[in-house]
């Protein structure tokens, strides 16, 4: 990788098969959208702005976090639907009016 530039933020990644987070020293996290065991939104307080948040659980405990801070989160947040069956109607329109101290919203459970 000699004379490669790593990103300076996390890049997310996905198609069909996976989702990939590309992280800046240069590690990946990834899932299978089969793998997935949970997927929840929430809003985090960044002081001068709120962070939205969406988080994929896998079946064993572990978990990868993408946040809108990312490359490539608005392609996420606007084709989440098309890789998990989100139980949720509308759930765009709640997870933007959620609040920061409401807790999390499930969005999709695999059993």
């Amino acid at each position: 990788m000699l004379g490669a530039t790593l990103p300076s933020t996390p890049q997310i990644v996905f198609d069909e098969d996976r989702l990939t987070v590309a992280l800046p020293n240069g590690g990946r996290e990834e899932i299978r959208w089969c793998e997935v065991f949970a997927a929840h939104g929430c809003k985090v307080d960044a002081i001068k702005s709120h962070v939205l948040f969406l988080t994929f659980d896998f079946d064993f405990g572990e978990f990868i976090e993408t946040n809108d801070w990312m490359e490539g989160f608005p392609r996420l947040y606007a084709e989440l639907d098309h890789h998990l069956k989100i139980a949720v109607p509308d759930w765009r329109a709640k997870f933007e009016a959620a609040s920061p101290i409401d807790p999390p919203l499930l969005l999709f459970r695999s059993r």
